[in-house]
């Protein structure tokens, strides 16, 4: 049957259409413009050509475009709508409610225009008739998953993450390959450290519009925290492609380059920032971390100083960056207000705002009150021995206590296999999903631990550089709250305890920008951050005295002193040989991707600047003092370290 002529011909401005929605950006601008050449009246085309420029950064280009585009066709709706969205996307708001309103008048009941008024509303801090807007605009059109997903949004900014997930899924569930909906969702599973369902929803975003930055980028971050660095360099790289301008691919880039130690790799990145956003703080941060990883103190400083005001994300890592740098200079008292100020910001962002501030203390009590019940550990069931996997080594302690210096001199090891920091004891608590823990330690079946520690390996098995040896170490500092969980599921693991002085270590994670979850939101304050240390050593007593482990206990400041005998107790604690490549940590940390904050200090010799740093923040610790001194007494530091 033959084919109507409407169906088969096309016009020019087809032809630049189909050009541009499959993702031809440059070959679609130079058809528009051949139009516009021919027929410089083409509303169409004018209009068309706005449109691609505000998809790739050009804002005023696409003001100017679309404003023609009106003057030609004043009565068409969508041009008023795609100009107010603009000059949202500019931070312009009384513009864009001006030309929303205009749309309005020409189309009272054009729900999409309502979702984008909505959008400006909750941009100018009017929750409640945001809210409002985005309803109505389900109202008029039930199917409107772009509404569903902006609702979502809102109470996502609210921090209420539960509303926000039903609403990301109702948007899913009216269009499955809603890419804006799956980064979302996938935002919401990650502010609860779920990272491989995170990485799906980023994984399906990209697959549903190639052309989502937002999705590149954060399919990029998870593969690299996963450790697929290719992967993650091909993604962001993607992301580059399709918007230069991009500025978050840049930082997540140069972050990625830093932590597999190609430094050489971050000038070709800056370079190609420098041609289209030349004056992008960003950017400074990124050459003042080159400085500091050359200790051209200085120099860093220089740059990053004109930008300490700037408010939001890159105000905040400009603040941790010259803190470390004043650090680093002994300047204590230009330091600590930097790392105030940044964590103050850090509090503010939504990801913090999404935690549970009192879940890890309330998981704490509950194991308290378990083990300090006369006789309740002593009734549990005869332990069941791990038949189908190796043995663990748990590598525990606090955050920042020096995990991540002994993982690197283990790593060295031929016969060691040292796990990156992996929620693997989370997978198998999901995997238990039982309200009651940890009461049902005491009578958990044989099966249900089977399932436990398959959830355990196969989390760590899904890393990139995940290897079959001897030994096989799970390195997580906070682990350590889990030490009754770990000895149910593996009776004969072993442990190595890091310890180091607590004013250090709590100082030290106040003074670092941790990713957020229930327990680093913690450290966005000094005195929580002094409460979690407490409690987790009241709890680790516990354990000690309750439960039969086999511990060994590693001091900090023994490591950094007399680094072979440190490593020789540790080798004799694990039955394993000596060899000289564990005194090589340096070389070893330049030779895996470091995903911890303590990535620019692994990859120096031994050094012992950071022992005993608080003493010259004494005057600002003194709020945590009381707390944080009995525990320097219990591990044993003296009276002039106190």
């Amino acid at each position: 049957m033959l084919e109507s002529q409407e169906t088969i011909m096309s016009t020019p401005l087809d032809e630049a259409v189909r050009l541009h929605k499959s993702g031809k950006i440059q070959e679609a601008e130079i058809a528009y413009q051949h139009i516009l050449d021919e027929n410089p009246d083409q509303d169409g085309a004018v209009y068309r050509l706005g449109v691609l420029c505000a998809q790739t950064g050009r804002l005023d280009d696409a003001v100017t475009h679309m404003q023609k585009a009106i003057k030609m066709n004043p009565d068409d709706v969508e041009y008023q709508n795609s100009l107010a969205l603009v000059f949202l996307q500019k931070g312009e708001l009384p513009l864009a409610q001006k030309f929303f309103h205009d749309a309005l008048r020409l189309d009272p009941n054009h729900a999409g225009i309502y979702n984008n008024l909505g959008t400006l509303l909750a941009s100018a801090g009017d929750i409640k008739k945001a809210e409002e807007h985005f309803r109505k605009a389900i109202e008029l059109a039930p199917k409107n998953h772009d509404a569903c997903n902006n609702l979502g949004r809102l109470f996502h900014n609210q921090n209420n993450a539960n509303m926000a997930e039903s609403w990301y899924q109702e948007a899913l569930r009216l269009k499955p390959d809603y890419a804006k909906a799956w980064v979302n969702l996938g935002d919401i599973i990650k502010s609860r450290t779920e990272f491989k369902e995170a990485e799906e929803c980023y994984k399906k975003a990209t697959e549903s519009d190639p052309f989502n930055l937002e999705a590149w980028s954060r399919y990029g971050s998870m593969l690299r925290h996963h450790g697929h660095i290719d992967e993650a360099l091909a993604c962001l790289n993607k992301a580059l492609d399709l918007n230069p301008r991009y500025i978050q691919a840049y930082q997540d880039i140069a972050v990625l380059l830093e932590r597999t130690n190609q430094h050489n790799e971050i000038q070709t990145i800056l370079k190609k920032g420098r041609q289209y956003i030349p004056d992008h703080p960003v950017l400074a941060i990124i050459e003042a971390r080159l400085f500091r990883h050359d200790k051209n103190y200085e120099e860093s400083i220089r740059l990053l100083e004109p930008h300490r005001g700037l408010p939001g994300w890159s105000g905040m890592k400009i603040n941790f960056e010259l803190g470390q740098l004043y650090d680093f200079l002994k300047e204590t008292d230009k330091a600590f207000p930097c790392f105030q100020k940044a964590k103050t910001m850090l509090a503010q962002t939504s990801d913090a705002k999404l935690q549970d501030q009192d879940h890890i203390f309330n998981h704490i009590d509950k194991n308290e009150a378990a083990y300090t019940r006369p006789g309740w550990f002593q009734n549990w069931d005869a332990p069941i021995e791990n038949s189908h996997h190796p043995d663990p080594v748990f590598l525990l302690g606090f955050p920042r206590s020096g995990t991540t210096l002994l993982d690197q001199i283990l790593s060295g090891h031929p016969d060691i296999f040292v796990a990156e920091e992996k929620a693997s004891i989370g997978k198998s608590l999901e995997t238990l999903n039982d309200p009651t823990y940890p009461e049902c330690l005491a009578t958990i079946s044989p099966d249900m631990l089977e399932d436990m520690r398959n959830a355990f390996f196969e989390e760590h098995k899904s890393a990139a550089d995940w290897q079959e040896q001897k030994v096989f170490i799970d390195k997580m500092p906070l682990n350590t709250i889990h030490m009754g969980l770990t000895y149910k599921m593996f009776p004969n693991a072993r442990y190595i305890l890091a310890l180091r002085h607590p004013c250090d270590c709590v100082l030290s994670c106040f003074m670092h920008p941790f990713h957020m979850n229930q327990a680093m939101v913690q450290f966005n304050d000094l005195e929580r951050a002094a409460k979690l240390y407490s409690r987790t050593m009241d709890l680790l007593k516990l354990y000690e005295k309750t439960l039969p482990i086999r511990l060994h206990k590693v001091r900090y400041e023994g490591v950094v002193t007399d680094l072979r005998h440190e490593a020789e107790e540790i080798l004799s604690f694990l039955d394993l040989p000596w060899n000289d490549a564990v005194l090589e940590h340096d070389k070893t940390a330049k030779n895996r991707t470091v995903n911890t904050p303590s990535q620019d200090q692994v990859t120096e010799k031994i050094y012992d600047r950071a022992k005993f740093r608080w003493l010259r923040y004494k005057n600002h610790m003194e709020p945590v003092l009381d707390t944080l001194r009995p525990w320097a007494k219990e591990f044993g530091y003296e009276e002039e370290e106190m």
